[in-house]
């Protein structure tokens, strides 16, 4: 349910849910270099192997152009069983087709159908230009991200990376790639690194040069309308989603905000029972309570088991909340099919982090106990079907005073 381009790198439930088993040893040692090369390419010897036996334009990674194509090798992760995280940001620079060409050699075909990345319309020809000025400091940014370096002397400045957001007479004269390459920076760095708001007139003008130029790709269109929301610019969200394919939820719904803008307090968007509305209220967290940090596939599991349960689904009805991430991190689209399949747990976007920083690292699903604004006790995770898990939820809900003493 998470928007996957923010943060852009997918980290996979299980190695072994997306990376097929090892390939058998090879017969001899006369063909055991082609079986390492052999797809699936589960470690990162077997990536390399297979890079340099294959000539230059001859794979499914040169659909990218160079830089993209580093970038998505840079960011692909090996755990013992195969891949455990990939780098998908520029996937929708290539069709669906050379998309699953591609996840294919890593055994991981079937994620292609589960991003939510607008695929180009048409196949992109092996690219061998080199990379501009502006993105080879766009990769060399990008690495430092990745590596998660804090905001400190070790990282340099966003500005310093990307002058050009300083200096609006400098984007026309930017090539198309380059300009789609900065607001995507932009974007990136909005959302990682403390939700700057004197970024967001950059991606404006960046965006609304490529929309003139008619070479705003749709997927372009739609991350900077999840910033917009991220940035609580409502309005601005819609006015860019009304110029998407569809046109989607976004484009229809009501924001309706009844708090005073200096509310401090937690609050949360709920949605009406058409979908079409949210309305922004605030959440008292004195109460003791449970509160369920979701959003992911597991997470929908956790609410359809928990409310068969007879056990546990009166108490979670009583107690519970179900959060989801920001509008923006969050599909909102995904939250009303939440809401329709799961009535009884329904998702509460939350209206900003800063509020819920109690909550820390947002892990999906992960089953808070709340009393008097503080977290007194966690539990993390959720397997359909898992005794362990349940158990876990139980005890830790019964040590907290709220399960009578039962089975």
């Amino acid at each position: 349910m998470p928007r996957n381009a923010l943060p852009l790198v997918l980290l996979l439930a299980a190695a072994g849910s997306c990376a097929a088993a090892p390939a058998s040893a090879p017969a001899s040692k006369s063909d055991a270099s082609e079986a390492r090369a052999r797809p699936p390419l589960t470690s990162s010897d077997r990536l390399q192997a297979y890079l340099r036996e294959r000539p230059s334009g001859s794979t499914p990674f040169d659909a990218l152009a160079p830089a993209a194509r580093t970038r998505f090798i840079e960011g692909i992760d090996f755990g013992e069983r195969g891949i455990v995280g990939l780098d998908v940001q520029d996937l929708h620079l290539l069709t669906s087709g050379q998309a699953r060409a591609l996840l294919a050699l890593l055994g991981a075909e079937s994620l292609a159908g589960t991003l939510a990345i607008d695929w180009s319309p048409t196949p992109s020809p092996p690219a061998t230009a080199a990379p501009s000025e502006l993105e080879l400091r766009y990769n060399a940014y990008n690495r430092v991200r990745r590596a998660r370096q804090p905001a400190t002397a070790a990282r340099r400045p966003f500005a310093q990376w990307f002058p050009e957001i300083h200096e609006p007479a400098e984007l026309p004269r930017l090539a198309d790639a380059d300009l789609a390459l900065l607001a995507r920076a932009i974007r990136i760095e909005y959302a990682e690194a403390g939700e700057d708001a004197s970024l967001l007139p950059a991606l404006a003008a960046a965006m609304a040069l490529l929309q003139q130029r008619g070479t705003a790709h749709v997927h372009d269109l739609r991350q900077t309308a999840d910033t917009l929301l991220l940035a609580r610019d409502y309005a601005g969200a819609q006015r860019l989603a009304r110029a998407l394919p569809g046109p989607p939820l976004l484009a229809r719904i009501r924001f309706l905000d009844p708090l005073p803008p200096e509310t401090a307090a937690p609050s949360v968007w709920r949605m009406d029972d058409a979908g079409t509305t949210l309305v922004r209220e605030t959440v008292d967290l004195q109460p003791l309570q449970i509160v369920v940090a979701a959003g992911c596939h597991f997470s929908a599991d956790a609410a359809r088991d928990i409310a068969a349960d007879p056990l546990l689904g009166p108490v979670f009805a009583r107690h519970a909340r179900w959060l989801s991430l920001p509008p923006g991190a969050e599909d909102l689209q995904a939250v009303r099919e939440w809401n329709l399949r799961q009535p009884q747990a329904p998702m509460l976007p939350i209206h900003a982090r800063q509020p819920w920083s109690l909550l820390g690292e947002w892990r999906m699903p992960t089953f808070h106990v709340v009393r008097q604004g503080r977290i007194v006790a966690s539990s993390s995770g959720w397997r359909s079907g898992d005794a362990g898990d349940r158990q876990r939820l139980v005890e830790l809900l019964r040590e907290n005073g709220l399960l009578a003493d039962q089975r």
